[in-house]
């Protein structure tokens, strides 16, 4: 059985392995990782409904339109930009003829209880994140006046996963919390496995740890710096405004 090559599939052999339904030699059955495979996904939306996400950290590279401010980012419904649903902004930069350019992260207050122009339109130097059930919203101040080329740094949920997917973008820590959660889930359907005390105590452990993490670079510590770049002072603290 391969160990740790973060794929979906030794998640779900792993889990097995942890029941004590398979042993290190031997992969679980078609039908066995199909029931695993429902239960993951399963897993996964439960736990959005309880506000804990497993997140992927990935940079991706989208195109302003000119007079539009707000954008839909989701794979569910139709959106301006085809991604998993944002958790959390990290960095916002528009390249404009090789510099780039910082947007500020800020909450929607900053900007919406300031005076402002909302028809003005020019280089954005503020954006603000609304997280829906369905989407995440990502609103520029000023308006663009040009089709920018923006870079996004951001904490995408996970939300749905397909058999033999890699995601060695999930960090350690929440890859091995999905194969407890997923031992602890099997347990209800094969009687045979073994659940221990022990194994439980870990899982909520790392359940309760997760939940209550924010961070956007994924560390379980805080880094103050990337947690919350605009109330913590990341742009005055790299001179950057």
């Amino acid at each position: 059985m391969a160990q740790d090559s973060r794929s979906v599939n030794d998640i779900i052999n792993n889990a097995f392995y942890l029941l004590g339904e398979v042993t290190p030699d031997t992969i679980p059955s078609s039908s066995m990782l199909d029931r695993g495979l429902f239960l993951l996904n399963d897993m996964l939306d439960s736990f959005s409904g309880a506000g804990v996400f497993i997140p992927c950290i990935r940079e991706i590279t989208v195109t302003l339109t000119p007079g539009q401010h707000t954008y839909i980012i989701s794979n569910i419904i139709p959106a301006d930009f085809n991604f998993n649903r944002i958790v959390e902004l990290d960095f916002v930069i528009i390249d404009q003829e090789n510099i780039d350019y910082p947007v500020r992260i800020v909450d929607r207050a900053v900007v919406l209880n300031s005076i402002r122009y909302p028809t003005i339109q020019g280089m954005p130097d503020k954006v603000y994140l609304d997280r829906l059930e369905l989407q995440s919203n990502l609103t520029f101040y000023p308006t663009p006046q040009l089709a920018f080329i923006t870079k996004i740094r951001a904490k995408f949920m996970l939300d749905r996963l397909a058999p033999f997917q890699v995601i060695t973008e999930v960090p350690p820590y929440y890859y091995k919390f999905l194969r407890y959660g997923l031992a602890r889930e099997l347990a209800s359907y094969y009687p045979s496995g073994s659940w221990k005390e022990i194994q439980e105590n870990e899982y909520q452990m790392m359940y309760q740890r997760i939940k209550g993490s924010a961070e956007v670079n994924l560390l379980i510590d805080p880094d103050y710096i990337l947690m919350s770049p605009f109330s913590h002072g990341y742009y005055d603290k790299f001179g950057i405004i």
